[in-house]
């Protein structure tokens, strides 16, 4: 499907694909970290929020480019 498209075309579609995967990967990682606050779990909490932190700058730097 992408090989008859333009290639700036071709190029927004991937952009839009890691900009996706990206907000799932931080929507997951939102939602282990709500878990584990229920849980109570100190540092799983502070594992998870490193997680959601590189996720942030991941998907930062997937919408600056």
């Amino acid at each position: 499907m992408t090989d008859d498209m333009p290639p700036q075309r071709r190029l927004r579609t991937n952009d839009l694909r890691e900009t996706l995967q990206s907000f799932a990967l931080l929507t997951t990682a939102a939602g282990t970290l709500l878990d584990l606050l229920m849980m109570q779990a100190l540092p799983e909490i502070v594992a998870a929020l490193s997680s959601v932190a590189t996720l942030l700058v991941m998907l930062a730097l997937v919408l600056q480019s």
